[in-house]
């Protein structure tokens, strides 16, 4: 069995597609499609969607992760991608994922070029979804640590904390 992988270079989705593949055993290769043109080359590929990863697998095409998942598990059910007891929780958090982390990334494209007459909504307000998970994650008892900027999200911001930022993920650490 061979498959063939669809995707952009640094594409989360495209890299668990991968990783998924490896986990199987399943022999593939990886067509990374230039950034930001693979709304134009999957029709010309004929692909049906227009987001990566896409998959082909024994002559079945698929597309998105959670639908690579499914295929992969169809075709080769050992070893399974997450136990039978926890399915019903993955599926949960697939869905919720989905509707909530792909819809808002998309939604955020769209209000980049909005106009004056736009109205808010504070649910695709991403510092006011920020707090929001940084509350859920400390309710839950992860060790995280936000950092709040001003001005745009760039190297510039990014340099500025990052020696803070490897300090607190290494602290503690013994050599």
């Amino acid at each position: 069995m061979h498959a063939r992988l669809v995707g952009v270079p640094g594409s989360h989705p495209c890299v668990s597609a991968e990783l998924m593949l490896r986990y199987k055993g399943i022999e593939f290769t990886r067509l990374d499609l230039p950034n930001m043109t693979h709304k134009a080359l999957l029709p010309l590929l004929r692909h049906r969607g227009s987001t990566v990863p896409v998959m082909t697998l024994d002559g079945t095409r698929v597309s998105g992760t959670m639908k690579i998942a499914r295929a992969l598990d169809h075709f080769v059910p050992a070893p399974p991608l997450f136990p039978a007891e926890d399915r019903a929780t993955v599926e949960g958090a697939e869905a919720w994922a989905d509707s909530v982390l792909q819809d808002g990334a998309n939604d955020n494209r769209g209000m980049r070029g909005r106009g004056p007459d736009a109205k808010y909504d504070p649910n695709w307000d991403w510092h006011a979804q920020n707090i929001k998970m940084l509350a859920a994650l400390t309710e839950k008892g992860y060790d995280v640590n936000f950092c709040w900027g001003i001005g745009a999200h760039n190297g510039k911001h990014g340099g500025a904390i990052l020696p803070d930022s490897l300090r607190w993920l290494w602290r503690g650490w013994k050599n």
